[in-house]
């Protein structure tokens, strides 16, 4: 087993080594784009000193000033000059884009040298963690406690998502619904103070699509609560919104219950809001318990990982 030992030496100054690149490609590649921008900056600057000397020897007002001052071969020479300088900034950050260039490419051509070591590397760790099972019960029984349990954490972080998933499906219904509530409302309010007809329909329109939606929404708690279910989360996730009383205001439209229509939108208003922030609340500890999982998860594989690079075969 000494060559496999090898193996796994060889494979983890690999992994090093390609860590240590990433690290180094991150902070070529910021310095590449910084670099970037400083050249087009060079080179428009350059390129402005040269058309000021293009202007300056052509037929120009600021050149006949300067000719009538006596002061043209001077500023000639002295814009020459800049021109010369900004040219030799321009050429040297040039360079230097093109040597880092160079450097990039070559740090990238080792990087795909060494891609796959990720996959040697889980692969050379199981075939030892296999010998190590059937060699050393010490280590075995401790590698299978680590094992077992990560797979608990992954299946708790399966059915974390999944409640997770069925909790953002009724926290889009619920703010759907409570838009819709909040548009009927405003209709509600202009119908009571005689809207007349054609708000009371514009108003039951809303109050139809609002309770298809709240229906909707009642399905969607309710698997909710399953998948909560699944994950020890035990709580119950109520909405109602009655239809009869929006059925009742189309047939007898009148202040009486124009004034009940509207203390219901209101009721139901509320209660859409409350749905809304009572599963905002469990998402965010459903959110909390997949961090707590993850990182859970992360440090059985380290402590795994840990225990059979370490003992020797």
């Amino acid at each position: 087993m000494a060559s496999l030992e090898q193996e796994i030496e060889t494979v983890r100054e690999q992994l090093d080594r390609q860590v240590r690149l990433k690290s180094r490609l991150e902070r070529m590649k910021a310095q590449q784009a910084k670099l970037n921008w400083e050249v087009g900056l060079r080179k428009e600057r350059w390129h402005q000193e040269e058309q000021d000397i293009d202007q300056l020897e052509a037929f120009s007002w600021s050149a006949l000033w300067a000719r009538l001052n006596g002061q043209l071969e001077e500023k000639l020479t002295e814009q020459r000059r800049e021109a010369l300088v900004a040219g030799a900034r321009f050429e040297a950050a040039r360079r230097q884009q093109e040597a880092l260039a160079v450097r990039i490419a070559q740090v990238e051509h080792e990087l795909q040298d060494l891609k796959g070591c990720e996959q040697q590397w889980e692969r050379l760790l199981q075939q030892k963690a296999e010998h190590l099972k059937q060699r050393q019960p010490d280590k075995a029984a401790v590698i299978f406690q680590l094992e077992a349990r990560q797979r608990e954490c992954q299946r708790q972080l399966k059915e974390l998502r999944e409640a997770a998933d069925a909790g953002k499906a009724a926290r889009g219904l619920a703010h759907r619904l409570v838009e819709k509530m909040n548009d009927a409302l405003t209709w509600s309010t202009v119908d009571l103070f005689g809207g007349g007809m054609m708000t009371g329909f514009v108003k039951h329109s809303r109050l139809e699509e609002a309770q298809q939606l709240a229906q909707q929404l009642e399905d969607q708690l309710r698997c909710f609560e399953s998948e909560l279910t699944d994950v020890d989360i035990h709580t119950s996730l109520e909405l109602t919104v009655d239809p009869f009383l929006r059925i009742l205001d189309l047939l007898f439209d009148n202040f009486i219950t124009d004034w009940a229509v509207q203390e219901r939108i209101e009721k139901a208003l509320a209660q859409a809001k409350t749905a809304e922030d009572e599963v905002q609340a469990l998402l965010d500890h459903l959110a909390a318990r997949q961090d707590q999982t993850q990182r859970e998860n992360a440090e059985l594989d380290r402590q795994r990982r840990l225990l059979i690079e370490q003992t020797s075969i």
